[in-house]
């Protein structure tokens, strides 16, 4: 099977290819306690299709959980999991409201889905995220099959944290080992999450995301679901 039809088609060069599987960028950018970012980081003339791709996490006190993806994502766009207050249904796709009441896409699941850290000032489980899966079957003209596949994790928080079963290598050096998340205080102040650094201008303004590929591209900041990293 040629490399390059397929790549070219379907992103200008973009995209990396192996085997019938075109590997996505899709991934986890900012955790919350409540809320957990997704970010397709390709040119924006690109979508995703989200059925077959699943976000996983786990914690060092054993808890775990997935749910199925749906819905489409394009490049550059974010997608918030997140739950919301009295809420024990299904996973269902509804808009995020960010700090600043701008709507983001969404999927809002059980107000218990994501258990919470210890309660003690100083404790903190350590913490595993994972976005991965394989879209369906796709036909090019005149004889390609292809698939999307996904796979992108990011783990913080003391050792040992959780395995994560992936052939994606996420850089580790310890930098997020006292990394510990806090939600809302009041509606007037920003809950504190991990999320990827931004790249920055000359002038100290963000201007896109870090690749997220290493743990020394991650920080703990003020939530900016739905943007770049302050």
């Amino acid at each position: 099977m040629s490399r390059t039809p397929i790549t070219v088609l379907l992103s200008a060069g973009t995209l990396a290819l192996t085997g019938c599987g075109v590997h996505r960028d899709l991934t986890v950018s900012e955790v919350g306690v409540n809320a957990v970012e997704l970010l397709l980081a390709e040119q924006s003339g690109n979508q995703l299709n989200l059925d077959g791709h699943r976000l996983r996490f786990a914690n060092s006190n054993g808890a775990s959980g997935e749910i199925p993806l749906t819905g489409t994502i394009r490049g550059g766009r974010y997608l918030i999991v997140f739950t919301e207050p009295g809420y024990a249904g299904p996973p269902v796709i509804q808009s995020f409201v960010n700090h600043r009441g701008s709507s983001i896409d969404g999927i809002k699941v059980a107000e218990t889905f994501f258990p919470p850290d210890p309660a003690l000032p100083n404790a903190a489980f350590a913490w595993a995220f994972h976005v991965r899966g394989e879209g369906p079957t796709r036909y090019i003209f005149p004889f390609f099959f292809f698939h999307d596949v996904t796979d992108r994790y990011v783990r913080f928080g003391p050792t040992p944290r959780p395995p994560v079963a992936s052939s994606f290598a996420f850089a580790e050096d310890g930098s997020l080992n006292g990394a510990r998340r806090t939600p809302r205080p009041s509606s007037l102040l920003r809950a504190t999450t991990v999320s990827i650094r931004s790249n920055r201008d000359s002038s100290n303004v963000p201007i896109s995301p870090m690749s997220g590929r290493s743990e020394s591209e991650w920080t703990q900041a003020n939530e900016s679901f739905g943007e770049l990293t302050p």
